[in-house]
């Protein structure tokens, strides 16, 4: 299984427990998305957040997610002048 498939399972897994599952295994498998997450290049945990923000909606998003991936990724990309970033910065 590859990094993409693993991060994808992973997630899987974290959005069932999200709705169903008992906090502390939910927040278990969201360290372990992240822990995942920067074990990618740049470049891919980049699309990741890409993909994320315009994929299905999403209603909430856990703290540790948006601070450790989501904002660093979506700040450095509105200094960069990056298509959508400020418009999905200023949604989350």
């Amino acid at each position: 299984m590859d990094q993409a498939e693993d991060l994808d399972s992973l997630w899987k897994a974290y959005c069932l427990a999200e709705d169903r599952g008992p906090r502390a295994r939910t927040m278990e498998l969201l360290y372990t998305v992240i822990s995942r997450l920067f074990a990618l290049p740049d470049e891919e945990r980049r699309a990741w957040v890409e993909s994320f923000l315009t994929g299905p909606p999403f209603t909430s998003v856990r703290f540790p997610l948006f601070d450790k991936v989501i904002l660093p990724i979506l700040s450095r990309g509105v200094l960069e002048a990056r298509p959508n970033y400020a418009r999905w910065l200023g949604r989350a």
